[in-house]
């Protein structure tokens, strides 16, 4: 089939047989000017119904401003054009200017008149006026209209106080009002009397200066035509008593209705704890709740000082009816009441009357308390308790405090802070801890973290607690005297026994009315560290620091000595009572026996230890070269290039400490002279050996040599983990070494340590599937506050002179969280210094029972004379502190009679073992001691 070959022309034939021109046609502009120009019209005869244009956006045109002012009304009160000039629609002006936008705050306006922004602002602020003119009112309008008064709602407890496990600490029915409430209104009378004075003055003064009254008065008339229509204006907004048709006029505020007073005259409502933290609270724990809420709000006070009132109308009673025989009979036989008010003595000195006055004043603005709970039951939860209560609740419905302060230890700030979020949960309450590190801020530095904490105010308020340590506090407290602080709460308050220490006057400088000092130890070593802690609470409540030592201090003292004589001991207990009836009130005392109901059984024993061969011949070696050199130094004669080398006891009371330890622990020839005569052998100092030859020889010291088998037996036989506390760093170097050795897992902490990582190796510890079980720690660094319950076994190695560092040491593992049994061992070297301490240490401890505790017929068993005896080594005794208390029940060193009652902190109501009773005791490992010959006596206490 052929191919079809194609048309070489158009078809139809169109070209008229001839082939297409090549030549351009020619262009005419005219017409393609009009074809691009024209609009572009779609190629369809019909659009469908569903294509439709959209319409044109329709532009809002502009409000037009409408005056109803009278012409000429306000044209005369403006200044200078304030409002533009209205025109109609048809204005052509307005017409033309319709495109611009010209309105009160335009910038092309205002670069016109800089000054409009101030006539703006007069105009807005300008009182409002009727635009009428001519217009007199018949009301006044003493506010704006359209304001709305603040609304007063009437205030309710957060929480329902007839709930059945409601816990209420302040009941208006039963408490009455507050002393800030009483003080407010106090304050209430005293202005509206100073306003009547200053009214009754100007009333005086015009009286007396009548010709110029009379000269103001002819001015003014002389002006009155010049301001007539002012005046016409200004008596139209006079208030008139009734309106023209007879209706009583009020005034705009009583329209819309007052509510001046309102507030004030709403009653108080309970305070209640929060239902979450009342689940958790123990009795004893609510008790020392309420009693901090009612210390810190004033109450225990204002009782207080009822109660003073009340005794001194007493005595103004009792002494003018002691005068009343010796003067003239009274006209009526029928005797007058006593005064319903305070009556003043006109035999009593003004002085005092001013005195007891500003004191009282003083006391007013105070109000603090101290919480001397011992250790573990609780100060923390407690503290907890009041100050969630004060930040959320209060008698008036608000909240009482906006911020609170908590100053504790620097190893506790982190503690703190995770106590906040146990109890009450994680971002419940905000806290800011601060302890001087600045890793623990957030790109600041600590003096900018508390200048922004105490400047803020209000709602702006974020983390309402900062947790600081005593160090940082005392650094940056320039920072917060101006801050409104409403709480203050000092952690291991004892801190503060100094008045005039920097911590001291810092803590004090800082303006909070309400603060609460935590210590389990209140008194440590004298009573003026009591009165310092009782003058940082409450400012005043026992006088000056001159008046309380001579009224209280100095008397009770000599009434304590063992050789007083009876006048002195009556006077003593006479003004110990005195001083009890006071502090009772502002101080809270609960002792350990509560935690027996929660806690497992506690036995503490207190192991006086025999000193070894060596440590007795360089003991008395050091005795007879100090007694060698008080006699040369009596006679005159000085030692040889060592010149009143006897005149250093506190050098010798370090070596005679050390010594009881170790040996190694002296630098020896060096710190006892000729002791290389006497030095055995075999003796190698561990600290200054090779460290191929480094191993303790606990054999020439008897506390390292029970030590080393208590550790083996613990080891070997049980899962327990103890913890081994000492003075001294030198000592746990020792202890550590030996562990080492003897390849047992250790944990130490002591100043060294970083205080961020404490915690860790504390929770570390605490973990029951740690393997470590020894705990080495340091008194000084970590004796206060860490919680080591993960340890049922406690071992202090030396005493301290002040008895509190010991029983903070003791508390660390029978806390809250306990479940084994605990064991505590105290080491006591016999017959030397150490047990002088531990004698010191019972005499500040009686002064605590009878001035804190309240406890009465405490003994007097020391004296100081005793100190006198303190370079002492008795060798023919089984215990020197025994043979002091002239125990009755025991006969001959061996206990016959069993104590009917054990009372902590009274080592007389204990067990007192010999070294054969050990067998009986029901610890295996002071059963395994009576093989061997190193504990001579063993005082022992029972919980329960």
């Amino acid at each position: 089939m052929a191919k079809r070959k194609l048309p070489d022309r158009p078809p139809n034939g169109i070209g008229a047989g001839q082939r297409p021109s090549l030549r351009r046609k020619p262009i005419d502009p005219h017409a393609a000017h009009a074809t691009l120009t024209k609009p572009f019209k779609v190629p369809l005869k019909s659009i469908s119904t569903n294509l439709r244009v959209a319409p044109a956006r329709n532009v809002r045109k502009r409000a037009r401003t409408v005056s109803y002012a009278e012409p000429g009304l306000l044209d005369d009160e403006l200044h200078g054009g304030d409002l533009e000039e209205y025109h109609e629609e048809g204005d052509e002006n307005h017409l033309s200017h319709r495109g611009k936008r010209i309105d009160a705050l335009s910038a092309r306006r205002l670069s016109q008149d800089p000054t409009r922004l101030q006539n703006i602002d007069h105009a807005l602020k300008r009182s409002f006026t009727v635009p009428i003119k001519g217009y007199v009112s018949r009301h006044n309008f003493p506010l704006s209209l359209g304001t709305k008064p603040k609304i007063y709602l009437e205030p309710r407890a957060l929480h329902d106080p007839y709930d059945e496990l409601a816990i209420v600490l302040y009941d208006p029915t039963i408490d009455g009002q507050t002393p800030q409430l009483l003080q407010q209104q106090i304050d209430a009378g005293q202005a509206a009397a100073e306003a009547a004075a200053s009214l009754s003055t100007q009333k005086r003064n015009s009286s007396t200066h009548t010709s110029k009254a009379a000269t103001k008065t002819l001015i003014a008339a002389a002006q009155a035509e010049e301001i007539a229509t002012h005046s016409l204006v200004v008596s139209s907004q006079l208030h008139r008593k009734r309106l023209s048709n007879g209706l009583p006029n009020k005034t705009l505020q009583e329209l819309l209705g007052s509510t001046e007073g309102k507030k004030a005259q709403f009653a108080s409502v309970p305070v209640v704890i929060d239902p979450l933290l009342a689940k958790i609270l123990r009795p004893h724990q609510v008790e020392g709740v309420r009693f901090l809420y009612r210390c810190v709000t004033g109450l225990v006070m204002k009782d207080y000082l009822d109660q003073q009132n009340v005794l001194r109308q007493a005595d103004v009673a009792s002494t003018s009816g002691d005068h009343f025989p010796s003067q003239s009979p009274p006209p009526s036989p029928s005797p007058s009441p006593l005064p319903s008010a305070p009556t003043l003595d006109p035999t009593e000195d003004p002085a005092e009357s001013d005195t007891a006055t500003e004191s009282t004043a003083q006391n007013r603005g105070a109000y603090g308390c101290i919480m001397a709970d011992e250790m573990g039951l609780g100060k923390t939860l407690q503290c907890i308790a009041l100050l969630w209560t004060l930040l959320r609740q209060g008698p008036q419905g608000s909240k009482t405090i906006e911020k609170c302060i908590i100053v504790c230890p620097s190893s506790l700030v982190n503690n703190w802070a995770n106590e906040l979020v146990k109890w009450l949960g994680r971002d419940t309450l905000p806290a800011l801890p601060i302890d001087g590190k600045k890793s623990s801020l957030n790109n600041g530095t600590v003096a900018e973290a508390v200048r922004a904490w105490g400047n803020v105010q209000g709602r702006n308020v974020v983390k309402p607690v900062l947790i600081i340590s005593y160090e940082t506090l005392r650094r940056n407290v320039e920072h917060l005297k101006h801050a409104n602080v409403g709480l203050l709460l000092a952690d291991e308050g004892h801190r503060l026994k100094n008045a005039d220490s920097l911590t001291f006057t810092s803590l004090n400088s800082i303006d909070c009315p309400r603060r609460v000092i935590l210590s389990g130890t209140p008194i440590q070593n004298d009573l003026s560290e009591y009165f310092a802690l009782l003058n940082f609470s409450n400012p005043g409540l026992l006088g000056t620091r001159s008046e309380f030592r001579r009224n209280f201090e100095i008397p009770i003292l000599l009434g304590r000595d063992a050789d007083a004589d009876p006048a002195e001991i009556a006077k003593g207990d006479e003004r110990l009572q005195e001083l009890s009836n006071i502090v009772s009130k502002f101080i809270i005392r609960r002792t350990n026996d509560i935690l027996s109901k929660y806690l497992p059984c506690k036995y503490e024993h207190v192991i006086f230890v025999k000193l070894r061969p060596f440590q007795k011949e360089l003991y008395e070696r050091m005795m007879k070269l100090r007694l060698s050199h008080l006699s040369k130094v009596e006679e005159g004669e000085e030692v040889e290039n060592q010149p009143k080398k006897g005149e250093q006891p506190l050098k010798q009371i370090g070596i005679l400490k050390k010594l009881c330890n170790h040996p190694d622990l002296l630098r020896l020839p060096d710190d006892i002279e000729g002791a290389a005569d006497i030095t055995p052998p075999d003796y190698v100092n561990s600290t200054l050996a090779k460290r191929g030859y480094s191993e303790v020889q606990t054999w020439h010291s008897g506390k390292f040599s029970i030590l080393k088998r208590f550790l083996h037996k613990i080891h070997r036989e049980s899962d327990d983990k103890i913890v081994l506390i000492s003075n001294y760093t030198q000592t746990l170097d020792l202890i550590e070494r030996m562990c080492r050795t003897s390849s047992y897992p250790v944990i130490r902490l002591d100043g060294t340590m970083n205080i961020n990582k404490r915690q860790k190796l504390v929770d570390r510890f605490n973990n029951p599937e740690g393997q470590e079980f020894i705990f080495l720690l340091s008194s000084k660094a970590g004796g206060c506050g860490i919680n080591l319950i993960g340890a049922n076994r406690l071992i202090l190695m030396d005493p301290d002179w002040n008895p509190a560092a010991d029983q903070q040491a003791l508390a660390r593992v029978w806390r809250d969280g306990q479940k084994k049994d605990c064991f505590i061992y105290r080491f006591i070297s016999t017959g030397s210094i150490e047990e002088k301490i531990y004698q010191r240490q019972s005499m500040k401890m009686s002064l605590s029972s009878c001035v804190v505790d309240e406890k009465e017929d405490v003994e007097r068993l020391f004296s100081v004379d005793n100190l006198k005896q303190l370079f002492q080594l008795r060798n023919d005794t089984a215990c020197d502190t025994h043979e002091t208390y002239q125990c009755k029940r025991c006969f001959e060193g061996k206990q016959k009679i069993k104590p009917q009652a054990m009372l902590y902190g009274d080592p007389t109501s204990w067990n007192h073992l010999d070294h054969g009773a050990l067998k009986s005791t029901n610890d295996h490992l002071l059963q395994n001691e009576a093989n061997f010959e190193d504990i001579s006596y063993v005082f022992q206490y029972i919980s329960h």
